[in-house]
């Protein structure tokens, strides 16, 4: 009668040195898919999260009236500071701008890594601003800036800069995204 065959020690040494190879294989496939997957992620959401801002502004601002010539510097879109500006707005969408109600102030400000939305400021100085809206708290840096004519050419330019956690630095896990627009006011005349 024969003798059963058996496994030697060195035989299943190797068979499972091989079954872990493959367990740690699927492993590192996975950790490496789910890190992606989660820096994908967050790029989108924080991509999201900058156009909306940008949008809103793009509505809003795009909303300005008046005449700089006519009225003076600054009585349409007036930037104080990088960080703050402050748009005159036809609410009433009659076309004109008229000095008394319906038509007002809108302000976004960059405060603390947030852009923030007032849509009942009182005057072009922004200093009697009640109900800011949090429209973002991803933002690590805002920049509003007209060009040497912004009359002339229509337009303000914004560029945010956005992270993830934005106070850390930027690593696969914190992603930033840098997005710039032209806000067009095509009510803004000079004649």
């Amino acid at each position: 009668m024969e003798k059963p065959r058996a496994f030697t020690l060195l035989e299943l040494l190797i068979s499972i040195l091989i079954f872990v190879v493959i367990i740690l294989g699927f492993l590192n496939i996975e950790l490496f898919s789910h890190y992606h997957l989660i820096s994908s992620d967050r790029r989108a959401k924080l991509q999201n999260d900058l156009s909306f801002v940008l949008e809103h502004m793009n509505k809003q601002i795009g909303n300005s009236i008046g005449n700089e010539v006519a009225n003076g510097a600054d009585t349409v879109i007036k930037l104080p500071s990088a960080t703050l500006v402050v748009a005159c707005v036809d609410l009433n969408r009659n076309g004109r701008r008229d000095n008394v109600p319906p038509d007002g102030f809108v302000a976004y400000r960059f405060q603390d890594n947030a852009v923030d939305f007032c849509s009942s400021c009182n005057d072009m100085d922004c200093g009697t601003c009640t109900g800011w809206e949090r429209l973002s708290s991803r933002v690590n840096s805002f920049s509003a800036v007209k060009p040497n004519n912004p009359l002339r050419d229509g337009y303000i330019e914004v560029a945010l800069k956005g992270r993830w956690i934005p106070a850390q630095a930027i690593s696969a896990d914190n992603p930033e995204i840098n997005l710039h627009t032209r806000v067009s006011m095509p009510s803004v005349s000079t004649n």
